[in-house]
């Protein structure tokens, strides 16, 4: 998951600092034709770019990565006729060793492990969010401390909102500040008429555009990318952008005269200190450079016609939509192409901590699996922990046996009653991968699971395609099919050659469970203990009861249950099998009919 978050959030920043790269490269043009809105508002599709991760799938081949897939056996592979271990196996050891992690190595995956840069990202954005936070409630008491209240009529010609005005002696210059309740702060001093009118132009063309809460979101995307220095750069943009197009907005009706007066209300507010624009407000006079920038473009100011206007606009929804499918392509691209279900006797379990594939097989989460399967129900049964050695015991429910398992981080084997005293009782297992730590989480690969649960528990996996198709499951390399995957047919198939073989565990992972419930019985299926598939067609499509349901008539060579609707001594028999499309595209079975 973390990884995920982290492959997302560089993504995102990637596609935003390119975005700004365009923007920048742009600017010549759209500084000569367009409006000084859109030189604002634009940096708000940078904004939105970085903060919202979007995956975006492409037509692709069905394919996932490739994986190792086991028959069940026994846990015993080889086992030592004494206590004491064989050449082979300390040969074994030795060689594992070299690839188990130290103490401190472990220590350190235990504590952060894969998670180290999702860390750092962490403490950063919670680092520069509470410095925000604490300064900005430092400011406001530091206002309320030496600031009073005042009535100002004026402010009614300019707003319909309720604005509380204080007069503060330790600022020098005005601003606006609170997004949800907004609040003008005068310096306490006497203005003019005229002075007074333009601050409160300018301000309520902010509070209007609602430019705080703009510049809050811009601060929490700052925070959010933090490593990323383009992303300071266009939060700069932003607030430089934000002043002089409420300029241009408050001078774009007024004649030379208010626009002479606008400007020395402006410069009547610098003095020999240097003047800050205030974080998170909006400030009417800011550093001497912005200042100068801002009188220039007054002074030079243009009407944009309709036409670019619109031209404008369009290409501003060209940028972002292009900006974010990129983004969404980059993100799909990055992101695992396959989902991995674990099955227990045909039932799905939900995991928090998702399988993978690595190394050409499917790993599942040690302790989540085992417990969800029900494997640790016993009170007695444990998992331990020890430097990265884990000792795995099931306690006495399982099968009446005091088995215990010992695996290693990195080592590619399984110790069966590791400290057993008792002759022929120890034994080891070579398998093709090793246990890895993910995200402080063991993992182990599923053919350890086999091993050590058995046939007790029958956990299986089924992978499936980023669109949720079908693509594989365990038992494909045990049982093959001429059909297509994804086919009623093949569905038939399948459960036919296991059928053949009685293993209903395994039949019921290609029914639905209402199939399960009704025509599985203890030993047998449909009233049948054994059926061999000889035939197979597919019905006309008016049997089936909706758009999703399949029907195929089967003919099979088979043995009847006791008691069943066959009788006694039949060994062929037809019959319908109904089967149901699923939103994943499989087909499972869901009924069985001798009539339709």
């Amino acid at each position: 998951m973390t990884g995920e978050i982290l492959s997302s959030l560089l993504i995102t920043s990637l596609a935003g600092s390119v975005l700004t790269g365009i923007i920048l490269l742009l600017r010549p043009v759209t500084r000569k034709h367009f409006g000084y809105g859109w030189q604002y508002y634009i940096w708000l599709a940078v904004l939105v770019v970085l903060i919202l991760p979007i995956r975006v799938s492409l037509p692709q081949d069905k394919a996932v990565a490739p994986f190792v897939q086991y028959e069940r056996q026994a846990p015993e592979i080889s086992q030592t006729a004494e206590n004491e271990p064989t050449p082979q196996e300390i040969a074994h050891t030795s060689t594992v060793q070299t690839a188990t992690p130290s103490r401190a190595e472990l220590l350190w995956q235990k504590i952060i492990g894969r998670n180290a840069l999702c860390v750092v990202w962490l403490t950063g954005v919670c680092a520069l969010l509470l410095w925000y936070l604490v300064w900005y409630a430092l400011l406001c008491r530091k206002i309320r401390k030496n600031s009073a209240e005042i009535a100002c009529p004026e402010l009614r010609q300019y707003t319909d909102k309720k604005v509380r005005v204080l007069s503060c002696g330790i600022v020098n210059v005005p601003f606006m500040t609170g997004v949800f309740r907004p609040v003008l702060i005068l310096p306490k001093r006497a203005f003019t008429e005229e002075q007074l009118r333009n601050i409160l132009r300018h301000e309520t063309t902010h509070l209007g555009r609602r430019d705080i809460l703009y510049k809050w979101f811009a601060t929490l995307v700052k925070c959010i990318h933090w490593f990323n220095p383009v992303v300071w750069y266009a939060v700069r943009q932003i607030n430089a952008e934000c002043e002089i197009s409420c300029d241009m907005s408050v001078v774009a009706e007024m004649n030379n005269e208010e626009e002479t007066s606008y400007v020395d209300t402006i410069l009547s507010m610098l003095s020999t200190r240097k003047t800050k624009a205030v974080p998170l407000t909006t400030g009417m006079a800011g550093s001497k450079k912005i200042i100068k920038r801002r009188l220039e473009m007054m002074k030079n100011k243009k009407r944009t016609s309709k036409i670019m206007s619109a031209v404008s606009a369009v290409i501003a929804v060209v940028l972002l939509s292009t900006t974010v499918f990129a983004s969404g392509v980059l993100s799909d691209l990055a992101a695992d192409d396959y989902t991995v279900e674990i099955l227990n006797n045909g039932e799905k379990i939900e995991l928090e901590s998702p399988p993978f594939i690595e190394n050409g097989e499917v790993y599942v989460p040690l302790r989540e699996t085992f417990e969800k399967v029900g494997a640790m129900e016993d009170e007695t049964a444990y998992i331990d922990y020890d430097n990265g050695k884990v000792t795995v015991y099931f306690g006495d429910n399982y099968d009446g046996l005091d088995d215990r398992y010992e695996l290693e981080i990195g080592a590619a084997q399984v110790v069966y009653n590791p400290s057993s005293e008792l002759p022929n009782s120890r034994a080891i297992r070579e398998m093709n991968n090793a246990p890895i730590l993910r995200n402080d989480i063991t993992y182990i690969p599923y053919s350890y699971a086999l091993c050590m649960l058995d046939i007790k528990y029958f956990i299986d996996y089924t992978i499936y395609d980023k669109n949720g198709n079908f693509v594989a499951d365990n038992v494909r390399v045990v049982v093959t099919s001429p059909y297509e995957n994804n086919t009623p047919q093949y569905t038939v198939d399948q459960f036919f050659q296991y059928f053949e073989n009685g293993d209903f565990a395994n039949m019921k992972r290609y029914c639905t469970e209402n199939c399960v419930s009704s025509f599985f019985g203890d030993g047998y299926c449909f009233g049948m203990t054994q059926a061999k598939l000889a035939n197979m067609e597919i019905e006309p499509s008016e049997y089936a009861k909706s758009s999703n349901d399949f029907v195929v008539s089967v003919s099979v060579n088979m043995t009847p249950h006791e008691g069943s609707i066959y009788r006694v001594g039949q060994t062929e028999a037809t019959f319908y099998v109904i089967l149901q499309r699923q939103q994943s595209g499989r087909y499972l079975i869901d009924e069985f009919a001798t009539g339709l």
